[in-house]
């Protein structure tokens, strides 16, 4: 198990005086740890995920597709909108209306 380049901002962040950490899981430590900060380490070490940022930005890069998707796709909306007639248009938006009251109606008790 590697642990990433990560790990040596988690055991910082749990105040643990290191000089460093390798990616095996190697503390190089300021001072000689005492139990208390022992058991710190390791439980960070037991708590590392690894993979946990490369997820963290896989999920960015899909939210991000899924705004362009959107973003063309009410561009496309637009651009059919904009090509209708007033009184296509007027339809539409009665048509869309009527199926929202259907809907409504459905949705109550």
């Amino acid at each position: 198990m590697t642990y990433g380049d990560h790990l040596d901002e988690e055991l910082r962040a749990a105040g643990l005086r290191i000089d460093g950490c390798s990616s095996d899981g190697r503390i190089d430590w300021v001072s000689p740890p005492s139990p208390a900060e022992q058991a710190t380490a390791a439980a960070v070490l037991a708590a590392h995920d690894p993979d946990r940022r490369k997820r963290e930005h896989y999920a960015a890069d899909v939210e991000r597709r899924e705004h362009v998707a959107h973003t063309l796709s009410a561009t496309e909306t637009q651009a059919i909108w904009d090509g209708l007639t007033a009184a296509q248009r007027s339809e539409a938006t009665r048509r869309g209306l009527r199926a929202l009251a259907l809907l409504a109606q459905r949705a109550l008790p």
